[in-house]
Parts: structure tokens; sequence; C-alpha cells
């Protein structure tokens, strides 16, 4: 009975032991993981960061003087399409569409460039959360 006894044992050990490293090469991954997620994120976050900055910088000089223009041009048509439609103007009318339409582009942009700016944020609050997950460990 003793010898069977001490089969068991030696069996439970050395499927203790191998339980033991297969948890340590569990936790070594996900140790790895980890830094491969940050790593990811922090370069994914670099790339949003300069993509926002050159997307930004290439219109923002111009698109809120034009956008201004346009929106004025705009306001100042509206009191004026019905007589235009009576008249049956097509070249103002027309240029009023036209206005319009690029105004509606601009507007386009400006929420293009608040998604961008959107996808910074949430880097950035990934990249916090697993630095504050880390420094809790």
């Amino acid at each position: 009975m003793s010898e069977r006894i001490d089969k068991l044992c030696v069996n439970l050990k050395t499927r203790l032991n191998a339980i033991d490293v297969s948890l340590q090469r569990v936790k070594e991954n996900l140790s790895e993981t980890s830094v491969k997620i940050k790593r990811a994120i922090q370069a994914r976050l670099n790339l949003a960061r300069v993509q926002v900055e050159a997307r930004q910088a290439l219109s923002k000089k111009n698109q809120v003087r034009i956008k201004a223009e346009l929106k004025q041009d705009i306001d100042d048509a509206r009191d004026k399409i019905e007589t235009w439609k009576a008249d049956r103007d097509a070249k103002k009318l027309a240029r009023y569409a036209n206005n319009a339409e690029e105004y509606a582009g601009y507007a386009i942009f400006d929420a293009s460039d608040a998604m961008d700016d959107a996808e910074v944020a949430v880097l950035e609050a990934v990249q916090a959360r697993l630095d504050a997950e880390a420094a809790a460990a």
C-alpha cells in the first residue's frame, strides 16, 4: 500500500510541476503580449498624431478664411434664391449650389479632423489604462 501511495504522490508532484511550468509559460506569454500590445498602441498613437498634425496643418490656414467667405456668400444668397428661381437665373443658382456644396465639403473635413482627434484620444486612453493596470499589478 505504501508503494502505491508513493507512486500516487510522485504522479501528483509530476502533474503539479507540469501545471506550474505551464502557468509560468502563460505568465511569460501574457507579459510579452502586454509589452507587444503597449508597443503597438504606442506606435499607432505616434502615427495617428503625425497624421493628424499633417492633415490639420495642411488645411487650417486657408480653410477658416474660405469657409467664412463661403458661409457669408451662402447667407447673402438665401434671401435672393426665390428671386433667382423666379427669374430662372441658372448662373446665380449654380454658383449658390457650388458654394453650398463646397461649404458642405469643409464641414465634412471638419468632421474628419474631429474623428482623427477622437482616435488619438482613444489611443491615449488605452495607453493610460494599460499603464494604470501595470502599476497596480
